[in-house]
């Protein structure tokens, strides 16, 4: 597909997205922690790399609460076209707000980033998905570069069920998803 296609596609995908109601998104997130409660403990990870829920993304957070034992971080990127690195975050540790809206982490002058490994369990938000593994983000590339440098870490997409295809577009780039989970299933790709 072209870039055209892709941009065409992406558009849609948020359109289609933002058309939700903040109802049907906070229960279908309830419904993806339910579900991922459920599934993560057969997983062997010390920590999980987050986001911040941003314009109707599946919210995650309250898996925080689910697995205390573990440790959590979320992205920051330090400028258009830069590296994405995560760095821990506690719930009531401070947030802010990005130049693209984005939720992030505020830094301190001996922050950290985290690293990712064979233990690390990436969750990966997105505009669309398919069942082969591949997503279809925002355009920026950040994820797929992050990814790319980490091949060990597992990494688990996370969207909503009518934003699940068969089959998406793909390019040389981009990064496969090891795992998907929607509101209806979690499907293993490996």
């Amino acid at each position: 597909m072209s870039i055209e296609g892709k941009a065409s596609l992406r558009r849609k995908a948020m359109r289609d997205r933002l058309a939700l109601s903040l109802a049907e998104c906070l229960a279908k997130s309830k419904i993806h922690v339910e579900l991922l409660s459920e599934k993560l403990p057969n997983f062997l990870f010390h920590s999980i790399f987050l986001y911040f829920p941003f314009k109707n993304e599946p919210d995650l957070l309250t898996l925080m609460e689910r697995f205390p034992h573990i440790d959590f971080s979320f992205p920051v990127v330090e400028n258009q076209g830069g590296d994405l690195e995560f760095f821990l975050w506690k719930k009531g540790e401070s947030i802010s707000v990005n130049r693209w809206g984005i939720k992030e982490p505020v830094l301190v002058s001996n922050s950290i980033p985290s690293v990712a490994d064979d233990k690390t369990l990436i969750i990966v938000p997105g505009l669309c998905m398919d069942r082969a593994g591949d997503r279809l983000g925002y355009g920026g590339g950040y994820y797929d570069r992050f990814l790319n440098s980490h091949p060990d870490s597992l990494t688990l997409g996370v969207c909503q069920s009518e934003f699940l295809f068969e089959c998406l577009p793909r390019d040389p780039w981009d990064q496969k998803l090891k795992f998907i989970c929607t509101e209806n299933d979690f499907i293993t790709i490996l």
